[in-house]
């Protein structure tokens, strides 16, 4: 056997950055919901829909403006990535897999154990002829 490495090789490579103008027109969107939900506060959704505007045509007019903001969205990104992915999991685990491991272990018997009546475990299977049990296996 040859001594190259035959395990895959697992890099931490991060995504590509999104363009900016796609994070624009995200928090130009984001800035329009905030200001039609603070719709009854007056100021507020004038602020929100100027900086809808405002973040619109930057996204549009000059999108290298941008890209500060761009690179903190996606490091956050990634950071929430990091810490929300590994409670998702857990909760999964602990919420599907660990109740139904106990509640198999409670009410299954898969080796009829728990029956001492029964002089035998052995399972009684159908008679058939050896030639008919090897027929056609794939």
């Amino acid at each position: 056997m040859g001594q190259g490495n035959h395990h895959e090789t697992l890099i931490d490579t991060p995504p590509p950055l999104p363009s900016e103008r796609s994070t624009g027109i995200v928090f130009a969107v984001v800035f329009l919901a905030a200001g039609f939900l603070l719709r009854h506060h007056d100021e507020l959704m004038v602020a929100a829909l100027t900086a809808s505007a405002a973040t619109l045509a930057t996204a549009f007019l000059a999108p290298a403006w941008l890209a500060p903001l761009n690179r903190a969205w996606f490091k956050l990104a990634l950071l929430l990535n990091r810490v929300v992915s590994p409670v998702v999991m857990f909760v999964i685990y602990a919420g599907v897999i660990v109740p139904f491991g106990l509640v198999m272990q409670l009410l299954r018997d898969p080796l009829a154990a728990k029956r001492p009546e029964r002089a035998s475990h052995w399972i009684d299977r159908s008679q058939s002829s050896p030639m008919t049990s090897m027929r056609d296996q794939f």
